[in-house]
């Protein structure tokens, strides 16, 4: 049984030579027969960004203060005002009919020229009320000087609101200019209101003297019951009557008003047209009185 052992180990090795390749360690930790992969790790590609133009370097801009520009000091007009305050009659102040009142502006120089008694206050537009002539200057006004300038007027009869408007004049005729005013004027401005209709007045006498030579002196009285305004005129035979004339009463009271005619109205072909009368006309009445004599007594 001894002598068979090699074959058999023999026949072994071809079996196991046929299924495949082994290998025998003696000694040591058996080695794997699988290679060993080396792993390679591909870059991981981030997304292309995208290129934008490079920007703009801003360009810093030094602030350049100018050098200063000297003051241009402008010189006046040789004719400037300023209007600074209305001294009487301020706007709106309630006048009757036919009452008479001074309206005073206060007017400043403001230019470089003094204003001499060759400028005038003249009217211009709206309601004159009774102009008079321009109104010279009393004196000289130099520059920086103030001036009150004055003008004497008439309420109208019909009441209303009514404004007058004026202007100082050079000796040329040119306006004065007024800062604020696009024509240069200054104005009064006035309400008319009806007299009340108690108002009343009498001719209480009428009398003829010869006090002056050539002359007859016309003296009339009359009386009112309260304050209030007329008009009246004294007219004569063969003579055309004069114009009305204001009388303002500003109570009950009593005036006395005159005239003079001269002697030469008498015709002595004529005799019956030798008289006199007072006429007046007030708000609510007319009175004609009785005809007196023009003879000296």
């Amino acid at each position: 049984m001894l002598k068979q052992l090699p074959l058999l180990f023999f026949v072994g090795a071809i079996f196991l030579s046929a299924c495949g390749t082994f290998e025998v360690s003696i000694e040591g930790t058996p080695t794997s027969a699988t290679p060993t992969q080396t792993s390679t790790v591909s870059p991981t590609l981030l997304p292309q960004a995208t290129l934008l133009p490079p920007t703009p370097t801003a360009t810093l801009v030094q602030s350049l203060t100018p050098p200063a520009t000297p003051a241009i000091t402008s010189t006046p007009p040789c004719d400037l005002a300023e209007f600074i305050a209305d001294v009487t009659v301020p706007d709106a102040t309630i006048f009757k009919p036919r009452d008479t009142f001074t309206k005073t502006w206060r007017l400043k120089n403001i230019g470089t020229c003094s204003w001499t008694t060759q400028y005038a206050l003249v009217f211009v537009r709206g309601q004159a009320m009774i102009v008079p002539e321009p109104q010279h200057l009393a004196g000289t006004v130099a520059p920086g000087e103030m001036v009150d300038v004055s003008v004497n007027l008439t309420a109208p009869e019909t009441p209303d609101v009514y404004s007058g408007y004026w202007a100082l004049e050079n000796a040329s005729g040119a306006r004065v200019s007024i800062p604020g005013s696009s024509d240069a004027t200054f104005y009064v401005n006035i309400k008319v209101v009806p007299e009340t209709a108690s108002f009343k007045v009498t001719v209480d006498s009428l009398a003829v003297s010869c006090q002056k030579s050539d002359f007859f002196t016309v003296t009339a009285t009359i009386t009112s019951n309260g304050p209030g305004t007329i008009s009246y005129s004294f007219s004569n035979g063969g003579s055309d009557p004069p114009s009305p004339t204001t009388l303002t009463f500003d109570s009950a009271t009593t005036l006395t008003v005159t005239r003079d005619i001269p002697s030469s109205v008498i015709i002595p072909s004529h005799p019956e047209l030798a008289w006199v009368q007072i006429m007046v006309s007030g708000p609510n009445q007319e009175i004609v009185s009785d005809q007196d004599a023009l003879k000296c007594p």
